[in-house]
């Protein structure tokens, strides 16, 4: 019971901590200085769009993740998502969510692109910017 009030307080007191400080600037930060930084009020990780890496397949359900955390970002200062990194900051990488698209990069942009349209609106695209990295020999977004 102690070690969960002691892990609660610690959330809040960083809770209260990214309320006061002023945010990172993350958009044109190569991506190994920002896994550095680790997630905040503005940075956040997904390890994939669509891959379960627990059931090892296809989950469409996880694009929703992916969609709120872009939402958020529209909704306050702005942010960055980081698309094949744990939340450890691990790289996860976007081999498996590329195989699924026939391994196109391409492809993967039109499905986000296409994504961004039908469940938060076309107006909105305007306000993210996707590029893509290689890391470590992982392609990374």
């Amino acid at each position: 019971m102690a070690a969960r009030r002691e892990l609660m307080a610690r959330k809040i007191n960083e809770f209260m901590e990214a309320l006061i400080s002023e945010p990172e600037e993350t958009h044109e930060r190569p991506i190994g200085e920002l896994i550095e930084l680790g997630e905040g009020i503005n940075l956040e990780f997904k390890s994939t769009l669509q891959w379960d890496v627990i059931n090892d397949n296809i989950n469409k359900n996880l694009r929703h993740s992916v969609l709120k955390t872009l939402c958020a970002f529209l909704n306050t200062e702005g942010g960055t998502l980081l698309v094949g990194v744990e939340d450890d900051g691990t790289t996860f990488g976007l081999s498996n969510d590329l195989k699924l698209l026939g391994g196109s990069l391409d492809k993967f942009q039109q499905l986000i692109v296409s994504l961004i349209h039908e469940n938060i609106g076309p107006q909105y695209s305007q306000f993210i910017k996707l590029r893509f990295e290689s890391m470590n020999g992982e392609n990374m977004r």
